[in-house]
């Protein structure tokens, strides 16, 4: 999924599907779950979404809400190492330094750093269509960052 230049999120059946936007083909899924809260107490769980690879769904992104006073998320990679951190309006590394801006309005969401734009997404009112920048076509983890970034604004 990763590889694609391209990918059309949509909501369906209490679960996003992330669609090969030419062909309409299902390259992953992402559900949402919750952690466990301290003690075993639910409640106190951190809303999570899932990301998983379409063919025998192996877990390659983890995107959960991190407890703090602001509204801050982080995105991890399938072994839930700290690979973002996405907060309203900016993506930072791990050590929650910036590096992408996002700005958005009721149609689009744009991420960029440095002058240079990464990512658009288009959103309507079916799904939303994001296209990646080809200089981060190399780069997994930038791209694995911007897509969660991209599910934490449609979805939450």
């Amino acid at each position: 999924m990763l590889e694609k230049p391209a990918l059309t999120i949509r909501y369906a059946a209490a679960e996003w599907r992330i669609y090969e936007p030419d062909t309409g083909h299902l390259l992953g899924l992402a559900r949402r779950s919750r952690t466990p809260g301290p003690f075993g107490i639910g409640w106190l769980g951190k809303p999570t979404l899932n990301v998983f690879e379409a063919e025998d769904e192996p877990l390659i992104l983890i995107v959960r809400r991190t407890w703090a006073i602001s509204p801050k998320w982080e995105i991890c990679d399938a072994d839930e190492h700290r690979i973002a951190l996405v907060r309203r309006g900016s993506i930072s590394d791990p050590s929650d330094d910036f590096w992408a801006s996002i700005d958005m309005d009721e149609h689009e969401i744009l991420i960029r750093g440095s002058g240079r734009e990464f990512a658009r997404a288009r959103k309507s009112a079916d799904d939303a269509q994001l296209v990646f920048a080809p200089e981060i076509q190399s780069n997994p983890l930038t791209k694995m960052s911007v897509l969660g970034a991209v599910l934490v604004i449609t979805e939450w």
